[in-house]
């Protein structure tokens, strides 16, 4: 009965085009980062339903040392759907109906709660609705978590001749500080000395004549890094790890120039040090020049998906400044 009252008030609300919903009075949401708690039968989820859901929303996260999904997912029947469930932060609902729907709604029960809910009329139905939709519904869950970790974000404020200088604003996290600093290279990172973990932003140009290709690029990047990033080991420096994991490229828009993103490892050469990174490479032909702004984790032992998702976020972030 509960789970029937929940989306009653899901389709309630759906249905308000234009209205506004007060949330103050809502209470907090509940449950980890990338958690997403999926109710559905039990025969649907062991079966092919349950495939194609976990093929999608427990897909490999890219450019990780070893296998982490895009979110942690927790089936529950109907039945078993109590109050503990009502104030999740990722709720998908699936429920038969007289027609095929897929439907989203935010603060139904918590404050920055996002509630998905896909109406079927039979199981042949509700595969055909997943092979078109299920993306479509990751994608949405992944940007809401993008957007709840921008809202909680503070900005570093101290950093503006770094983006002056490099003619780009970027949205970094106020626990940021400058490592180092030279004419075309800028090293940002979060290293607290109680915890074993770094989480750096790396900011430079590569020269506009280098072919704008995968290994190119990287051989730049790993130039530089030589130079700038060094361990403490003497004749160690930062590099791509290319023999035992080949980077995962795409080609994406950013600053509203063409773009590639590359995921992959690095490591320390000469040393015991590596993690995951994600780098923006990007035709600034305005400028005559690539830039290149970078995250990397160090992070031993621990997962990596949620600390590489805040880099991803600080990245995305990247704008053109005009040149004063």
């Amino acid at each position: 009965m509960r789970y029937a009252c929940i989306i009653l008030l899901f389709t309630f609300y759906s249905c308000q085009e234009n209205g506004q919903k007060d949330v103050s009075t809502l209470p907090s949401m509940t449950g980890g980062i990338n958690e997403l708690v999926i109710v559905l039968e039990e025969h649907l989820w062991q079966g092919a339903v349950g495939d194609s859901l976990r093929a999608v929303l427990g897909a490999e996260v890219q450019g990780i040392p070893w296998q982490e999904s895009i979110f942690d997912l927790v089936q529950i029947p109907p039945k078993a759907f109590t109050r503990i469930f009502e104030t999740h932060r990722n709720l998908l609902f699936f429920e038969k109906g007289n027609k095929a729907s897929v439907g989203f709604q935010e603060n139904t029960n918590a404050k920055g709660q996002l509630m998905a809910l896909v109406t079927y009329q039979n199981t042949e139905e509700l595969k055909v609705l997943l092979k078109q939709y299920a993306s479509v519904i990751a994608y949405r869950f992944q940007e809401y978590e993008k957007e709840r970790l921008r809202a909680q974000m503070v900005l570093q404020t101290g950093l503006e001749k770094v983006f002056q200088k490099h003619k780009v604003d970027l949205n970094v996290p106020k626990d940021f500080t400058l490592v180092l600093d030279t004419t075309d290279f800028s090293w940002i990172e979060y290293s607290p000395k109680d915890k074993e973990i770094i989480q750096g932003v790396l900011i430079y140009e590569i020269k506009p004549e280098t072919p704008f290709t995968t290994w190119q690029l990287l051989a730049q990047r790993d130039s530089l890094a030589k130079q700038y990033v060094q361990g403490e080991t003497t004749g160690s420096y930062m590099a791509v790890e290319t023999q035992h994991y080949q980077p995962w490229i795409k080609h994406i828009e950013s600053m509203g120039c063409n773009a590639l993103e590359i995921k992959g490892l690095w490591k320390m050469q000469n040393a015991f040090m590596g993690g995951p990174f994600i780098a923006h490479f990007i035709q600034d032909t305005t400028s005559n020049r690539i830039l290149a702004i970078e995250g990397f984790l160090f992070n031993p032992g621990k997962d990596k998906r949620d600390k590489m998702q805040l880099l991803q976020l600080v990245l995305e972030s990247a704008k053109m400044r005009p040149a004063k």
